[in-house]
């Protein structure tokens, strides 16, 4: 009786423990999240930047994996649709015509079947080059708000800063237009 009332002590002890660890926790991400410091313009860009070249260069690597992929079904199933084709012929070549029709209905069903597995593996990349260039899109939208940001808010020489660093091809603070103004 005195071993099960340890145990049972132990256990709600380590319970409250846990739990009391938890609330903690939680209590601390709540209250970082309301006394967070607000990132600078520059951390911000910097990760967008990052974001943008991680989101092109996957755009890159499933082109590639598009183009190869679908060749490689192509040539495989060809490849697969000629072996077959000839062991058929040189080994169960039936000798009345309805088993002949009847072996041969697979060679005529393998180009169609070849064709939807290359079209759902198209439709498939396509759609997700697509959603990574929605991705992209918004987050150049986003670095441009950024930006216009840093342009109202920001000094005049940080704002130059971050813009020859984070949007070269600006026209704001351009030498033709300091010079005429």
């Amino acid at each position: 009786m005195l071993v099960l009332s340890v145990v049972w002590l132990v256990c709600i002890l380590f319970k409250v423990l846990t739990v009391g660890i938890w609330y903690l926790y939680r209590m601390g991400v709540v209250l970082s999240r309301l006394w967070a410091t607000k990132r600078s313009f520059r951390d911000h860009l910097e990760h967008l930047e990052d974001e943008i070249k991680q989101i092109e260069t996957a755009q890159q690597r499933n082109a590639i994996i598009k183009r190869q992929l679908i060749s490689s079904i192509v040539l495989w199933s060809s490849v697969l649709y000629i072996v077959a084709f000839v062991g058929y012929y040189l080994f169960a070549f039936p000798p009345t015509w309805t088993e002949r029709f009847l072996y041969a209905v697979p060679f005529f069903i393998a180009p169609f079947i070849i064709f939807l597995i290359n079209r759902y593996v198209n439709y498939f990349l396509e759609k997700r080059y697509q959603q990574c260039g929605v991705k992209l899109q918004q987050l150049k939208a986003e670095k441009k708000n950024v930006l216009e940001d840093v342009i109202e808010t920001e000094s005049f020489k940080n704002a130059k800063e971050l813009l020859e660093r984070f949007d070269p091809e600006s026209t704001f603070l351009r030498p033709s237009q300091l010079n005429g103004s």
